[in-house]
């Protein structure tokens, strides 16, 4: 599963790495890809884990909740890949 960790702290690369333990393959967004062509890396994953309340990230979050992903908001909500 392809997941996309929407974050403007310093915590992405921690919780790419958790990801990557259970199998899953990491996309880390620091935000500001509001436009269309700056989205496409993240609807194409398959749902993101969304670490902060900033109108950018929240912005990438309800398009692929739109497009009917998953959106986590914490790391064990995130299924782990078998």
């Amino acid at each position: 599963m392809k997941i996309a960790v929407l974050t403007h702290k310093d915590v992405g690369g921690h919780y790419a790495a958790a990801l990557r333990e259970r199998g899953h393959e990491v996309t880390i967004s620091g935000g500001d890809a509001i436009y269309a062509q700056g989205l496409k890396p993240y609807l194409e994953c398959d749902g993101c884990l969304l670490l902060g309340n900033e109108d950018d990230l929240l912005e990438i979050a309800h398009h692929l909740e739109f497009l009917g992903k998953k959106v986590w908001h914490q790391l064990t909500e995130v299924p782990t890949v078998t």
